[in-house]
């Protein structure tokens, strides 16, 4: 029922995680592009730090009681790569989740997404792969798993939709086949 004790709860907890992760992005920002300054461009120490960003912000929302995340299978992130991460996308979180259990993690980042200004900076800073340039994508992407990286993508493109997957794009297969890495599938719900 609408505005129930319980659910009033869970809007500010929700909210509280929600503002702990745009302090924490621009925190974020901040470090990335003041280790920049001092040391240089290093995409690969900026998805360290994006990592561990994300992973802090999980254990933010399960100490507010706000997600519970259960795992079966993961050790398979564990380690150095190459591996395909290709997963469904049912949440605003799911690129939280996953890289915060990848030691290095190249993403892909939407026009929309890129536009916003503290999230466009640090896709910038972490090298993300942008969703639209096509065959330029699915080469750099390609030539980064070569380099023993590890790619994650939501072949869906989109949130997935509540009653189950949407329609894959072929993205996720041209990166595999232009690789020679096999696709790493995994499954949030």
């Amino acid at each position: 029922m609408p505005g129930t004790p319980s659910r009033t709860w869970r809007q500010i907890r929700s909210g509280l995680a929600y503002l702990y992760y745009a302090v924490g992005a621009v925190g974020l920002l901040l470090c990335v592009e003041m280790r920049q300054w001092l040391r240089g461009r290093d995409p690969i120490a900026a998805q360290r730090m994006l990592s561990r960003g994300y992973a802090s912000f999980v254990r933010v929302m399960q100490a507010l009681d706000v997600i519970h995340v259960r795992t079966h299978g993961l050790e398979v992130l564990e380690g150095p790569g190459p591996r395909l991460v290709v997963a469904n996308h049912p949440s605003l979180i799911d690129s939280a989740l996953i890289v915060s259990r990848l030691p290095q993690a190249d993403n892909f980042v939407s026009p929309e997404w890129a536009r916003v200004p503290v999230i466009g900076r640090l896709a910038t800073a972490v090298a993300a792969l942008t969703s639209d340039a096509g065959p330029a994508t699915v080469a750099d992407a390609a030539a980064r798993l070569r380099d023993g990286r590890s790619v994650v993508m939501f072949p869906e493109a989109t949130r997935s939709p509540r009653d189950g997957l949407g329609r894959f794009h072929r993205g996720a297969a041209h990166v595999a086949l232009a690789s020679g890495c096999d696709l790493l599938p995994l499954v949030i719900r």
